[in-house]
């Protein structure tokens, strides 16, 4: 295998911003951003084609084979795994899955269904960011580091060493960026590494990366299992911890989910969503002037959250649409049957200061000094939602 390639270094601030002119001037990373995982995805269906000894060798390191392993056959996005690599080993035949993550990362739940559905000998699981949970049984994590590392890029062909070495240089500098801003002991980004990346348009992949940490932050601090990204209404009582990025915005969010009347859910909760820190809740209304989800919102600000201090509604004199309730901002109506689940909410703006000492232990107290409340008041929460539940939807 080839020398150590990747390093493991943390860059200050001038070397990642060398490292970024560096990508810059890698044509193959230009042509990686139009499709980022796959793009790499394809990079390993070719260097397997193409030498597939040389991945082999690869392989055979990750599942502990003692034996030779020569790729046969590379199937991509087969039962939406992004790659199957079917392997000679001796004279016998294995099948390896790869589900390959570079700028997400899939739940545990995601990875046992893959699992189930694809018979194959081996699971590898190939990140740039590196989950502190354990993967389920059968599952196997390889960082890119360890890959990039084991890249062999002196080839017969010239013209493929020069692209298996750009590949290899430019991956290994998004790698040491990233892994660099994750060590960092902010969780905002500086604001010149920040415009560097949106220019070069991969400031998505640090965003995941930063608000998947402290995503596993939070989740360690309340060691739930019930962990749901951003998506469908939840459909149970209990606590979800929400992250995800959003038109070019980090999301971080921890919920509680409350019985209402008959099968409808009232919810609690705080949001991170880019700069912006939210307390908000959430119940069903028979439509948008109800003023059920007023009622609520101001329940939970006067006995839960102290009369909100710091944190702001509506700005005065300025028209808005659907201003139906005066206290506060309202995020979404969303109709569900009859009914639509209104979410109401109050803001905190984090000043430009603020986010340059605002590191990643600071925003979890914050969170759980606004969140820890509500798990401590969940029995008279649930009396007050009883009460609302029972009276009239009109105002």
């Amino acid at each position: 295998m080839s020398s150590k390639y990747c390093s493991e270094k943390h860059l200050k601030k001038n070397e990642i911003m060398e490292k970024l002119d560096k990508l810059e001037k890698s044509p193959l990373f230009r042509l990686s951003l139009a499709s980022k995982e796959l793009f790499h995805s394809n990079f390993i269906e070719w260097y397997g084609d193409t030498y597939p000894n040389l991945l082999g060798e690869i392989l055979k390191e990750w599942i502990n084979c003692s034996e030779k392993l020569t790729v046969d056959k590379i199937e991509r996005e087969k039962a939406n795994i992004d790659l199957t690599i079917h392997c000679k080993k001796g004279g016998n035949k294995i099948t390896i899955v790869i589900e390959n993550k570079v700028k997400s990362i899939p739940t545990n739940e995601q990875l046992e269904k893959y699992s189930k559905k694809n018979p194959a000998d081996y699971f590898v699981l190939l990140t740039f960011i590196e989950p502190e949970e354990d993967l389920p049984d059968k599952w196997i994590l390889i960082g890119y580091n360890k890959f990039l590392n084991q890249i062999k890029r002196d080839t017969s062909d010239p013209y493929h060493s020069e692209l298996i070495s750009d590949y290899q240089g430019f991956t290994c500098s998004l790698y040491e960026i990233l892994q660099s801003l994750l060590k960092s002991n902010n969780f905002f980004l500086d604001n010149d590494i920040e415009e560097r990346l949106r220019t070069l348009r991969i400031h998505d992949i640090a965003g995941k990366a930063q608000v998947f940490s402290a995503f596993q932050t939070l989740s360690k601090e309340y060691q739930t299992s019930q962990l749901k990204t951003i998506g469908p209404q939840k459909e149970s009582d209990g606590l979800f911890i929400e992250h995800g990025f959003l038109k070019g915005t980090p999301i971080l969010g921890i919920s509680y989910s409350f019985k209402g009347s008959g099968e409808t859910r009232y919810g609690v909760g705080v949001q991170l969503d880019g700069n912006e820190l939210r307390i908000f809740g959430s119940a069903p209304c028979t439509g948008k002037k109800d003023p059920r989800a007023e009622k609520f919102m101001s329940y939970l600000c006067k006995n839960i959250w102290n009369n909100c201090p710091d944190f702001s509604g509506p700005l005065p004199n300025r028209k808005r649409k659907n201003a139906y309730h005066k206290d506060f901002l309202q995020y979404q109506a969303k109709k569900s049957g009859q009914l639509f689940e209104i979410f109401l909410y109050l803001r905190k703006k984090l000043k430009t200061g603020d986010k340059k000492e605002f590191s990643r232990e600071k925003l979890i107290s914050t969170i759980k000094n606004l969140f820890d409340p509500v798990l401590e008041s969940k029995t008279d929460i649930q009396a007050e939602i009883d009460e609302i539940s029972s009276s009239p939807g009109k105002r």
